[in-house]
C-alpha cells in the first residue's frame, strides 16, 4: 500500500506527566502520529521526534543565596531567597542560566528550546529590571537576550515560545526570534466549542489568542485532562475535535496537552489516570494528524477491538456520555478541581438508568460469546470420542467458575473495568445530589440585619456539619453573604493589611465563588487582615468593588461580612434567576464549606435562587421516609424553593437522628409513616426544638398511635380512620386567621388525605381543617396543639398543598382563635 498524507499540525504533542520517561507510552505516541514528547533519547531519536526541550529553566537554587544574594530578586526592597526567578538586570545572573542551559542542550542532544521564568514566583522589583514597564515585553525582551547567548555557544539551536503567567498578554512591541508561541489555555472551557457564543470564557481566549496571531506564529499549549483532581473518564472528543480544526483553519502550527502517566503498584486499574482518560488520549492523538477524522468511526473500531461482542452496546455508551458532556450548562476551565459540580450535570436518574442497560446488555453479549465457546469446545471433544460424562463434568464446572468468577475473558474486563470507570462518575453524583442544597436568601433592605435570615451549617470534607456557617441576603444594590466560623482558633483580629490587594493569607482564609451560569465563576477571598482578592476564573485583572469587614464572636472565632455588588456582576438579577454559589474556608484547622469544601468547584455549590420573597423566616427542615423512587421532597424541591422556602433535606429518620439540628429551625415536617424514629430522637432532639417555638408538622397515616409515648404525654394519644367522602374536600376552617394568612386557603386548598383523626382528648387539640366521611358527619384531617412557644400539627400528607406550610408557620404567632369558618354548608 502507498499512501501519503501530511499532518495538519507540524508539531504534535501530548505531554507525559508524571512519569516522564516511560517507554510503552513513548512508543504508542509515536505509533500515534505524535512527533514530539519523547524524553528517552533511544525511543526519540529512533522514531523520529523532534529533540525539544526546556521548561523553567530561567531561575537560580536556593540554596545559592548566601553566596550569590545579588542573583535574586530585589522583593519589598531588599534581596530574598523565594525570588529565585532572579535578576534579571545583573550579568551574572544571565551568565549562570546560560550555561545551564547550554549544558541542559548538550547533555539531552536538543534541537529546540522553549525556556521560561521559575513558575508561580515573584518577579525581581529593582530599578532596572523594571524599567520596561509592560511586564510580557520585559519577558520577552529578556528571552531574546538569552536567545542571542546561547546561539553564541550552539548557532543551530531553534527557540519557541510561551504565553503564561504574566506574560500570558500579548506585549506591546516584537516578539524576537521565535518559531512559535504556546498560547497557554488555563483560562478556556472544556466543554463548550472555542467559538460558541454562549461562553464568556473561550470568546476572551480566542480574542487574546487572535492579539497574539498579529505578534507571532502561535501554538497551543492545552489542559483538558487536568480539569479535575481525580482520575475520571472524560468524553471530551467532540470538544477535541472543535479546537483541532479552528486551530488548523486559523494557521497554528503546534498542538499540545498534558497526559498523565502514573502507574502506582496495587492500585486498580480504574482508578489509573491513564485508563481513565484512554479513549479521549487516543482521540487527540489522532485528531491532531486530522481535525477531520470521523469520530463515531473511530470509537467504533476502538470498541470492535477493545470490548469484543460487546462492542454494539458499549459504542452507544461512548457516546451517549459524549452527548452528555457536550450538553453541560456549565463552564469548565482548568486547574485540578472538585468533579462534583459537573457529575450534577453530567449525569441523572433517567441518563443513568439507561447507562446501566447498556452494560446489562454489554455483559449479555459477553456472557452469551463465553458459552458459545465452552460448547463449542464441548462439541469438538465429543465429536472427537471423549468421554462423554468426563466432558459434562469439565464443562460444568467451567460454567460454575464462570458465574462465581466473573468474565475471563479480556473483553469482558475491560467491560468491567469501563463499568467501573462510570461507577466513579456515579458515585460523585450521588453524593453531590445527596448534599446540596438551594440556598433563597430574602430581599431585604440594604443594610437589614442578618438576625433573621437563617444560617446554613458548613460540612468538612466528609460531609460532617460543623459549627461554621454562611446566611445571606440581597437587597436591590448588592449580595450579602456573612460567614461564621466559630471552630477558628482566632481570638483576637490582626493589624489591617497595609497592601490588601497582594498575597499572604495565612489560616484563616475564607473564600465565596458565584456564578450566573454565564460565566465560569466569580471569585472572592478575604481573611481577617481585611485582605482582598477578586478574580474572574483564573483572570485575577478582573476588579469589583465588594468588600469584606472581618469582626470577632462573642464565643471565640471570626465572622466576615461580606457585600458584593450587583453592578459588578452583570446588574440586579430577576426573580427567577437561579445562580451558584460556594463557600470555602481551606485554611482553617478542619477545612469546611458550603455545602461542602469544593475548590474552584462553583457547579458542586448550593443553588442560589433569587425569588424576590421578603420573608427572612421561612426556614424548612424536612425529614422524608425512603422511597424506591424519589422522596416527595425531591420531586417537589424546586417548588418549594421558588416559594421562598429555605430548605434541608434529610433523606430518613436515621439521617435526620444521625446529622439535623434544630437549633434555628422553624418549621420542620416529618414524614412519620414507616420511618423508625427512635425516642431519644424525640427526647433529644423534636420536643426541645419545639419547646423553643419550632412548629413541626407530622405527615402520617396509620403511625400516629405511638404519639402519646413518643412526647411523653397522654394527652398526644391518637386514633386514625379512612373513610373520607370521595370528593376529599376541605369543609372548614378553625378562624380567619389561620384561613387566609398570609395565603387564602379557601382558594387553594386541594385534595384532602383519605383519612382524617379521633383524638383521644379532643379537648387538648385544635381541628385546624375538616372533612366529610362516606355518611356526611364532619371530622378532622388536620389538628394542631401548643406545646411550649411551638406547636405540633398533624396531617396525613401533603399533596401540593404548598400554601399549608406558609401558614402554619403564621399561626403559631396567631394560635387558637375560636372562630371557625365553614365552606360547605
Amino acid at each position: 500500500i502507498h499512501r501519503h498524507e501530511k499532518a495538519a499540525f507540524p508539531h504534535r504533542e501530548l505531554t507525559p506527566c508524571g512519569w516522564h520517561r516511560h517507554a510503552p507510552t513513548e512508543t504508542w505516541m509515536a505509533r500515534n502520529y505524535l512527533n514530539r514528547g519523547s524524553r528517552t533519547e533511544s525511543i526519540r531519536d529512533k522514531m523520529g521526534f523532534i529533540r525539544g526541550g526546556g521548561g523553567h529553566l530561567v531561575a537560580v537554587k536556593q540554596k545559592l543565596f548566601p553566596e550569590h544574594p545579588e542573583w535574586f530578586s530585589l522583593l519589598d526592597g531588599r534581596r530574598e531567597a523565594r525570588g529565585y526567578a532572579g535578576c534579571w538586570s545583573n550579568p551574572d545572573f544571565t551568565a549562570h542560566v546560560v550555561r545551564n542551559i547550554v549544558d541542559h542542550s548538550r547533555r539531552n542532544n536538543l534541537e529546540m528550546l522553549n525556556i521560561f521564568p521559575a513558575d508561580i514566583v515573584p518577579r525581581c522589583e529593582c530599578d532596572a529590571c523594571t524599567q520596561e514597564p509592560d511586564r510580557s515585553q520585559r519577558w520577552y525582551d529578556y528571552y531574546w537576550k538569552l536567545q542571542c547567548l546561547i546561539r553564541q555557544e550552539i548557532p543551530e539551536m531553534r527557540f519557541s515560545g510561551i504565553a503564561y503567567q504574566e506574560y500570558m498578554t500579548p506585549p506591546r512591541g516584537k516578539v524576537q526570534g521565535l518559531e512559535y508561541v504556546q498560547h497557554c489555555q488555563y483560562n478556556r472551557c472544556y466543554v463548550h466549542g472555542l467559538l460558541s457564543p454562549d461562553c464568556l470564557l473561550n470568546q476572551k481566549v480566542m480574542e487574546q489568542l487572535s492579539s497574539w496571531q498579529r505578534k507571532a506564529t502561535m501554538g497551543i499549549y492545552g489542559y483538558h485532562f487536568d480539569v479535575f483532581n481525580r482520575p475520571l473518564y472524560l468524553p471530551v472528543w467532540n470538544v477535541l475535535q472543535d479546537e483541532a480544526r479552528i486551530c488548523r483553519d486559523r494557521g497554528l502550527v503546534m498542538m499540545k496537552t498534558e497526559m498523565s502517566v502514573r502507574y502506582p503498584e496495587n492500585v486498580p486499574r480504574h482508578e489509573l489516570t491513564p485508563i481513565a482518560h484512554r479513549l479521549a488520549n487516543y482521540a487527540y492523538a489522532r485528531l491532531l494528524w486530522n481535525p477531520d477524522l470521523d469520530l463515531e468511526r473511530l470509537i467504533d473500531d476502538w470498541c470492535r477491538r477493545l470490548y469484543g461482542a460487546a462492542s454494539a452496546p458499549m459504542k452507544q455508551y461512548h457516546l451517549e456520555m459524549a452527548k452528555a458532556w457536550d450538553g453541560m450548562n456549565i463552564h469548565l476551565t482548568y486547574f485540578g478541581g472538585m468533579p462534583d459540580g459537573a457529575a450534577r450535570q453530567l449525569l441523572n436518574e433517567g441518563r443513568n438508568h439507561q447507562i446501566r442497560e447498556f452494560f446489562q446488555r454489554a455483559r449479555q453479549s459477553i456472557e452469551d460469546e463465553e458459552l458459545a465457546r465452552i460448547f463449542a469446545e464441548r462439541d469438538q471433544r465429543l465429536s472427537s470420542g471423549e468421554d462423554p460424562l468426563t466432558v459434562n463434568r469439565g464443562i460444568a464446572s467451567r460454567l460454575v467458575a464462570l458465574r462465581e468468577k466473573g468474565f475471563e475473558s479480556r473483553c469482558g474486563k475491560e467491560v468491567e473495568t469501563e463499568w467501573k470507570l462510570f461507577e466513579s462518575w456515579e458515585n460523585v453524583w450521588r453524593i453531590n445530589r445527596e448534599n446540596t442544597i438551594t440556598v433563597v436568601p430574602p430581599l431585604l433592605a440594604e443594610n437589614a440585619a442578618f438576625a433573621e435570615v437563617p444560617r446554613l451549617p458548613m460540612k468538612s470534607a466528609s460531609m460532617e456539619r460543623t459549627r461554621n456557617s454562611v446566611s445571606c441576603y440581597y437587597s436591590r444594590e448588592a449580595l450579602h453573604v456573612q460567614i461564621d466560623m466559630p471552630e477558628s482558633e482566632l481570638r483576637e483580629l490582626p493589624p489591617k493589611a497595609k497592601a490588601p490587594r497582594k498575597a499572604g493569607w495565612g489560616r484563616n482564609m475564607v473564600e465565596v465563588f458565584l456564578s450566573d451560569g454565564k460565566v465560569p465563576y466569580w471569585h472572592f477571598a478575604t481573611n481577617p487582615e481585611e485582605r482582598l482578592l477578586c478574580a474572574l476564573g483564573r483572570d485575577s485583572s478582573w476588579d469589583s468593588a465588594w468588600n469584606a469587614v472581618p469582626s470577632l464572636l462573642e464565643d471565640g472565632g471570626w465572622r466576615v461580612t461580606c457585600r458584593i455588588p450587583f453592578a459588578d456582576l452583570g446588574g440586579f438579577p430577576k426573580d427567577g434567576t437561579q445562580w451558584f454559589l460556594a463557600v470555602d474556608a481551606p485554611g482553617q484547622k478542619t477545612a469546611t464549606g458550603l455545602p461542602f469544601p469544593s475548590y474552584h468547584d462553583v457547579y458542586s455549590g448550593a443553588s442560589l435562587l433569587f425569588t424576590g420573597n421578603t420573608v427572612p423566616g421561612k426556614q424548612l427542615i424536612w425529614i422524608s421516609r425512603q422511597y424506591q423512587g424519589l422522596t416527595w421532597f425531591e420531586t417537589n424541591h424546586s417548588t418549594l424553593a421558588r416559594r421562598g422556602w429555605q430548605t434541608e433535606h434529610f433523606k430518613d429518620a436515621s439521617d435526620a437522628e444521625a446529622h439535623a439540628d434544630f437549633t434555628d429551625a422553624r418549621l420542620i415536617v416529618l414524614e412519620l409513616y414507616q420511618n423508625p424514629f427512635s425516642q431519644q430522637f424525640f427526647d433529644q432532639k423534636l420536643a426541645p426544638a419545639i419547646q423553643k417555638g419550632a412548629v413541626a408538622l407530622l405527615l402520617s397515616y396509620f403511625w400516629v398511635g405511638r404519639l402519646h409515648e413518643q412526647f411523653r404525654d397522654e394527652l398526644f394519644r391518637m386514633g386514625c380512620e379512612e373513610r373520607a367522602h370521595g370528593s376529599r374536600r376541605t369543609v372548614s376552617f378553625l378562624d380567619e386567621s389561620f384561613a387566609t394568612m398570609p395565603n387564602d386557603l379557601r382558594k387553594s386548598l386541594k385534595t384532602t388525605p383519605p383519612v382524617y383523626f379521633a383524638p383521644a382528648h379532643p379537648e387538648s387539640w385544635r381541628s385546624l381543617l375538616t372533612q366529610h366521611d362516606k355518611q356526611g358527619v364532619e371530622h378532622p384531617y388536620c389538628l394542631a396543639r401548643p406545646l411550649g412557644k411551638g406547636m405540633v400539627v398533624l396531617m396525613g400528607s401533603l399533596y401540593r398543598n404548598f400554601d399549608l406550610l406558609d401558614n402554619i408557620l403564621e399561626y403559631n404567632h396567631h394560635r387558637f382563635s375560636r372562630h371557625k369558618i365553614t365552606l360547605i354548608s
